[in-house]
């Protein structure tokens, strides 16, 4: 049998690590800086592109704790473009992301 404060202990990590999941895309802030800087010098880990929903592309950024970002998507040129949710994410380029 466990005792009282242990399984209090595994069930504050259970929350815990399943509130710190998979980001959502609806919570993606607007932030075409990060994005270009996390392109360019690899700040915040990898950077993937995601897809299009809403006049914005849609970004996941970082190694170990992801987040989304977006950006008007007339302000990139992604040679691939896709909806969210239903394509390939790749790595995008400097020239793909803009300023």
């Amino acid at each position: 049998m466990i005792p009282p404060p242990k399984i209090c202990a595994l069930a504050a990590c259970a929350i815990l690590l399943t509130s710190c999941g998979t980001p959502n895309p609806s919570s993606a802030k607007e932030d075409a800086w990060h994005i270009f800087t996390a392109t360019t010098y690899g700040f915040n880990g990898e950077v993937l592109y995601m897809g299009d929903k809403d006049c914005y592309s849609y970004f996941l950024i970082g190694s170990h704790w992801k987040h989304y970002y977006k950006k008007p998507a007339r302000r990139t040129n992604m040679q691939q473009r896709f909806p969210l949710g239903s394509g390939h994410p790749y790595h995008p380029t400097t020239e793909e992301v803009g300023e």
